[in-house]
């Protein structure tokens, strides 16, 4: 045909804002910049508030002893210090945009045992309302509150994104005839003499034979012709593009396109052009074609479980924060009598919110797991801020069809997240990050958006649909159903304590594999640094948390209690991103016993093994947050063994994880659990772990080994004596770890995290540092003592 075409990605930018977190320490302002600004001021209590209010005016939040006002200069000089906790500006929420499901290992793990959630507990989806209509949802929405209006009526979505959202988590949706989406945007700019510009719409994959494909096309003004303008539509092959065949390239110059094209078997991209004057101009398309007789399931995550909808978005333009207070109060009041276990925010702002923070930790201490989109901003966020910010909330950022990092998930900032790292955890969110357009990833194919159910906005071509979207507003949802799917295990749910969700949100977070060794890692976008997730094997870090969620090893928890004796071949894999990752085993420890955890591989695998206390791990202000706490990890790179020993003083309750860290293609892995009386031991008695120091520092430990080798920040110091000094440190965070090794080959390590304030010149010493001596075998770790303090 001659026409060339220039690929248009702007619409991947614009997914709804940004969400991010906020640490749980209060913000340090300077609070006289918000004076003639709407503020919000949490009091000390209400006998505060109150006064306050009676003499200032302004507005009483419903959930916590808050009040949002006008902040003026007299007001800021009448307020004293001791009245109030915390004085922010008041934020705006604004929504953060399936096949996924088999990605996120529902379908094998779940939905075969016959686990789709419970219609005796709901999730509720705080959002921007539901199309009722839409037989995704019939008879699955117990009750509907409209936060906005302050009543129970029934919260209509009036921009999509929350129909889309409750689809992903709970939606019970098969398309048995026909395959149907739409898209919605606006056309690019006019063709010119270089070509035109492409606005992608769909990505068609994987067809099978020779098929019929319509294609319906209305812009400009919704169902009238649009006489001055032509519009096109561009079916091309991704990797050549080069048009799909002969009469795969449709114009229209009447406002209207309503075509069929036989397409060859194969994938393609589907774009909008805009031929003459049309600029600016939305449009609605959409794709449909005959489906098999067997049909196609876009069944939500946890689809047995019922929805609470709570609107507090009206449009892409946010939403007011007495709303979403309102939202909240309005769940706890009433999760008893609809059985709330789970909230889905695919929202959230741009700013710490120590407000927002407040909210979530009230859900969870009335038994409700909120579950947050991490932000669409990217490598430049800034941070991750409220509600996924709050440390007892899972921040959920996205992964592509691969399991990389998409280009535009939020990474947290330590100066920001320092309290508890975020995000938390990935799952699919979608993306179009194609290498045609100039992005680098793993995903050859790209532009894989999730699909999911798509609202009724009063001029659809077509009803009962689906729609395709990328952001972590979809990768959240997908959580949020997964959360639900345990939930239903319980015989009880406490709603009166906090005990259960941080249980859930435990082996959700125990329940994840490294990305960074995946395809490239994280997408990039044209002109981006290559900046991606480091393995991290056994702690979070600030761009993918804990790592991507594979829910067979949630699942795993549910029927694989295992002991002394245990054998099992696993079949791990990198590189298919349907594959098993990691397996998780349930297991109860004994005190005074010397556990050994064994796996055996062929050359050219990594694969990691990790203990992980199931029932308690780190605490904020003396509450469970749901963290992890490591007790044992393996040390070994690649090699044809790897394996840990513990040994605990008291009964404890474990996960063990066995993950395949880095290789080409399928392992096959042998793992037993063993009892070996040479596993040896060693234990740091000083410094404690989180101690702020100067130096020197001197480390003491007690073990049973003969020699004891020295790691700083992954260094070795050689073998050292108990009441060793070691060498000047600078300031700032550092990992001493001890190692030992038995006759046999059994290693056992421990380590601390301190920080050092003040640089001192070291005292001499007569400990020698002895040369590094090789380490083999198995590693052992105690009870962790890491703890998070703000």
């Amino acid at each position: 045909m001659g026409k060339e075409w220039i690929l248009l990605l702007l619409l991947i930018f614009s997914s709804y804002g940004v969400i991010a977190e906020t640490t749980h320490q209060k913000a340090d302002l300077d609070i006289y910049r918000l004076v003639g600004e709407d503020v919000l001021i949490k009091f000390s209590s209400y006998k505060d508030l109150s006064a306050f209010q009676e003499r200032e005016g302004g507005e009483v939040m419903k959930s916590l002893p808050v009040l949002r006002t006008t902040l003026s200069s007299d007001m800021l000089n009448r307020l004293s210090q001791s009245q109030y906790e915390y004085l922010e500006p008041t934020p705006k929420l604004y929504p953060l945009l399936s096949r996924s499901v088999a990605q996120l290992g529902i379908t094998s793990s779940f939905w075969e045992s016959n686990i789709t959630g419970s219609s005796s507990q709901t999730i509720a989806i705080i959002d921007s309302g539901i199309d009722f209509n839409h037989r995704a949802f019939d008879g699955k929405i117990v009750a509907s509150y409209n936060a906005i209006n302050d009543n129970s009526t029934m919260a209509w979505d009036t921009n999509g994104h929350g129909t889309h959202v409750a689809g992903i988590a709970v939606g019970n949706h098969t398309l048995e005839d026909q395959y149907q989406e739409t898209y919605r945007g606006v056309l690019p700019p006019e063709c010119d003499n270089d070509g035109c510009l492409l606005s992608l719409a769909f990505s068609i994959k994987d067809l099978r034979n020779e098929t019929a494909v319509r294609f319906q096309l209305d812009w400009g003004l919704i169902g009238e012709d649009n006489p001055l303008s032509e519009v096109g539509i561009a079916i091309f092959d991704p990797i050549t593009t080069n048009l799909a065949c002969e009469s795969c390239y449709l114009t229209s110059a009447t406002g209207f396109i309503d075509e069929t094209v036989i397409l060859p078997p194969g994938g393609y991209y589907v774009g909008v052009t805009n031929e003459q004057n049309g600029e600016n101009a939305a449009f609605e398309i959409t794709t449909s074609y005959d489906i098999p007789e067997e049909g196609i399931s876009f069944k939500g995550v946890a689809h047995g479980t019922d929805i609470v909808v709570v609107k507090v978005l009206e449009g892409i333009d946010g939403g007011d924060i007495v709303n979403f207070d309102r939202a909240i109060s309005w769940v706890i009041e009433n999760r008893k009598e609809y059985n709330i276990t789970v909230v889905n925010l695919s929202l959230g702002l741009d700013q710490q919110s120590n407000f927002l923070d407040d909210l979530m930790e009230d859900l969870v201490d009335n038994g409700i797991l909120p579950i947050a989109a991490a932000g669409n901003a990217g490598l430049v966020s800034g941070g991750i801020f409220a509600p996924a910010s709050a440390p007892e909330t899972i921040a959920v950022g996205s992964t592509n069809y691969v399991n990389e990092l998409a280009f535009y998930t939020n990474v947290g900032l330590e100066s920001v997240n320092k309290d508890v790292l975020k995000p938390d955890v990935l799952a699919p969110g979608g993306s179009v990050a194609t290498p045609l357009a100039g992005f680098k990833t793993g995903y050859t194919f790209g532009f894989g958006r999730i699909t999911a159910p798509d609202a009724n906005l009063g001029y659809n071509i077509l009803s009962d649909d689906l729609n395709s979207q990328q952001g972590t507003s979809m990768a959240a949802p997908h959580i949020a159903g997964l959360a639900s799917l345990l939930a239903s295990q319980y015989e009880t749910w406490d709603w009166d304590s906090r005990e259960n969700v941080m249980e859930v949100k435990r082996l959700i977070l125990a329940s994840t594999f490294e990305v960074a060794n995946v395809g490239n890692g994280r997408e990039l976008a044209p002109g981006e640094n290559n900046v991606g997730p480091q393995l991290d094997r056994f702690q979070k870090d600030l761009q993918e948390g804990w790592g991507a969620v594979d829910a067979r090893a949630a699942a795993d928890s549910l029927s694989s209690d295992i002991d002394i004796g245990f054998t099992e071949t696993l079949t791990l894999s990198l590189s298919d991103p349907t594959m098993r990752k990691i397996k998780l085993y349930s297991m109860t420890l004994q005190p005074d016993v010397n556990y050994g955890f064994l796996a055996v591989m062929q050359s050219g695998f990594d694969i990691d093994i990790k203990i992980i206390d199931a029932d308690s791990g780190p605490t904020l202000d003396g509450k469970d947050i749901g963290e992890l706490a490591i007790l044992a990890y393996s040390t070994q790179d690649t090699g044809l063994t790897d394996g840990i020993g513990l040994r605990v003083d008291q009964e404890t309750n474990v996960y063990v994880v066995v993950n395949v860290v880095d290789g080409t293609g399928e392992v096959d892995v042998d793992f037993e659990v063993i009892e070996d009386d040479d596993i040896p031991f060693v234990q740091i008695l000083s410094p404690d772990d989180g101690a702020l120091l100067a130096n020197p520092v001197i480390m003491t430990y007690e073990t049973d080994a003969e020699q004891v080798e020295l790691l700083v920040d992954g260094t070795s110091l050689g073998l050292i004596p108990s009441g060793y000094q070691i060498p000047n440190l600078s300031v700032g965070s550092h990992t001493l770890e001890l190692r030992v090794e038995s006759s046999s080959g059994f290693t056992a390590s421990d380590f601390v995290e301190i920080e050092i304030f003040e640089e001192t010149e070291s005292s001499s010493t007569s400990s020698v540092a002895y040369p590094l001596q090789l380490m083999l075998g198995l590693a052992l770790l105690p009870v962790s003592r890491y703890k998070l303090n703000r």
